[in-house]
C-alpha cells in the first residue's frame, strides 16, 4: 500500500514470499534507482511495488513460499523489465 497525501494505492501483486531476508533491501534499491532516474516519488513507489510483487508471484508459483530468495527476485526483475 502506498499513501500519497490524499490517495491510497493497493498493490495487487506479491505474497508472503517477500517476508524473508533481503527482499526489503532489494525493494529499497529498486526504489532508489527509480528515483535517481527522475521518476516522481509516487510513480517510483507504484512501479517498484508492482514489479517486485509480480516477480515474487512468478517465482513462488508451485514452490514453498519462503523458498524465494531476494537475489532471485532481483534477477527476475531484470528479466521482467527487459522482456517485450
Amino acid at each position: 500500500m502506498v499513501i500519497s497525501c490524499d490517495e491510497i494505492y493497493l498493490c495487487p501483486n506479491g505474497n508472503v514470499a517477500q517476508a524473508n531476508a533481503g527482499h526489503g533491501d532489494v525493494l529499497s534499491g529498486v526504489l532508489g534507482a527509480l528515483l535517481a532516474q527522475g521518476l516522481e516519488p509516487v510513480n517510483a513507489l507504484k512501479l517498484g511495488a508492482v514489479s517486485m510483487g509480480l516477480c515474487v508471484d512468478r517465482l513462488s508459483e508451485g514452490k514453498y513460499l519462503a523458498g524465494v530468495l531476494a537475489h532471485e527476485a532481483a534477477q527476475e526483475l531484470l528479466s521482467l523489465w527487459n522482456s517485450d
